[in-house]
């Protein structure tokens, strides 16, 4: 098998999002907090280590999640 196209791995499928959902969310479109899951999934990032890449509390990204709050301001971009 030639390295120019590896093998998906199981990690790859679970991690993926679809074209749409990925240029909404680039557009800091978030419907629901499925929408936030989806992108920590997509950067395979846990939750806290999200959380402190873009310099929030692990409370907050959780709020988002299960839709509690969402992501607004600076937090969009």
């Amino acid at each position: 098998m030639s390295d120019d196209n590896p093998e998906l791995t199981d990690e790859d499928f679970a991690s993926a999002i679809s074209a749409r959902l990925r240029r909404r969310l680039m557009r800091g479109q978030f419907e629901s907090g499925s929408d936030a899951v989806a992108l920590r999934r997509f950067v395979r990032l846990s939750q806290d280590q999200l959380a402190r890449a873009m310099g929030i509390s692990v409370h907050t990204l959780r709020n988002w999640e299960q839709d509690r709050r969402r992501p607004e301001g600076p937090a969009l971009t």
